[in-house]
């Protein structure tokens, strides 16, 4: 399982590179989809343009190199959310930290790809229990979480309910509001397309909304964030798959950014203490022709999530929001939602989890918390 990425040169020709774990033979199979001048996919499922390119499939001999310098050593906090990395079996490369719980339990691996763990190449993580979440949010005074977004981060919410709460027995379906009122007290709040944030606050301009398909519930995007929400003190945020099913103007996503990121500066105005505040970027999802996608837009594919992780990252990265890249962890083992859309389940035993969103969440851990070596 690895990670790389494409780049259009011009002319029809682009730079693909890999970054592979292992010395091995590997097939690599290069297919091309059709790209608009928007340089995002616009078409529906059954008419995506799908291309094999000349020679391809081929193989590729990777001979052993040297390890990467410092990979032994853990990752900053600002590495831990967006170094380069790729899934690595559990005890396969010495000096790395063993798996933790999350990742031993085989319920979670909806791909039926087992014992394999998210490893950046230039460092590594510590497995976070949940007891070491509560208390390093303790000492941060993270009393109060707040998460905004789509379903992928309502199955998030129910996630971490589950680590910091044990379990995720109120988890309910609902497109508004969930509170889970233990400590730290844990708010939902459906923004999908984050036009909530901005219409929060009267003095932010929102740009006008596009609604492709009639069957877009727009009460549910122009209503402004509940008032509870000015108490939280750690916010974890993502939309971008509605985005995408309904706009392929980047013009509209930028401005879209503008407001949203205006609003979490108003957010934290006259704050004597400021909050926390983490953009977790949109995952990637493997392609669905079922009915319920066809009749909207297609599911948006990997190449089109990262031409808009691409927009978001820099905007909101920029504006001095801490990333978090879910679209790498998650692309590369797109068989692992067990409903074709989700990475996290509600299992019936009580909890929420899942192999992808169990790595997500510990990155995020990472990233919050690493303020000294293990």
């Amino acid at each position: 399982m690895v990670t790389g990425g494409v780049k259009h040169i011009g002319n029809d020709t682009y730079n693909a590179s890999l970054r592979l774990t292992f010395a091995d033979e590997y097939i690599i199979l290069v297919i091309l989809t059709y790209i608009n001048n928007e340089s995002l996919e616009y078409r529906y499922h059954t008419k995506a343009i799908l291309q094999h390119t000349r020679n391809s499939p081929f193989d590729l001999p990777v001979s052993p190199g040297l390890s990467p310098q410092g990979y032994l050593r853990y990752c900053t906090q600002e590495e831990s959310g967006t170094a380069p990395g790729r899934w690595v079996e559990c005890g396969s490369i010495p000096g790395i930290e063993r798996c933790g719980q999350w990742q031993l339990d085989p319920v979670y691996d909806f791909d039926q790809i087992h014992g394999f763990h998210w490893l950046p190449y230039f460092c590594q993580l510590h497995h976070y229990s949940n007891d070491e979440i509560k208390k390093c949010f303790a000492k941060q005074g993270w009393s109060e979480l707040v998460f905004t977004g789509d379903s992928h981060m309502r199955y998030r919410t129910y996630h971490w309910v589950t680590r910091l709460h044990g379990s995720c027995h109120g988890c309910i379906k609902t497109h508004v509001k969930m509170v889970f009122d233990k400590i730290p007290r844990i708010e939902w709040v459906f923004d999908a397309r984050g036009t909530r944030w901005p219409l929060t606050f009267s003095n932010i301009s929102v740009p006008y909304e596009i609604y492709v398909h009639p069957r877009t519930r727009r009460s549910m995007f122009s209503k402004e964030l509940p008032s509870s929400v000015f108490s939280g003190k750690l916010f974890l945020m993502n939309f971008g798959h509605w985005l995408l099913r309904e706009s392929t103007k980047t013009a509209f996503m930028t401005e879209k950014l503008r407001s949203f990121l205006e609003a979490i500066r108003e957010m934290n105005h006259s704050e004597e203490t400021p909050k926390r505040f983490l953009w977790v970027n949109t995952v990637s999802l493997p392609w669905r022709e079922d009915r319920a996608m066809v009749e909207w837009l297609e599911n948006p594919s990997p190449s089109r999530v990262a031409q808009l992780n691409g927009v978001t990252d820099a905007a909101l990265g920029n504006g001095g929001v801490q990333i978090v890249d879910a679209f790498q962890i998650s692309n590369s083992r797109i068989g692992a939602t067990h409903d074709q859309t989700h990475y996290a389940k509600r299992m019936e035993r009580g909890d929420c989890g899942g192999v992808v969103e169990n790595a997500i969440s510990n990155v995020i851990a990472n990233a919050l918390c690493n303020y000294h070596t293990w």
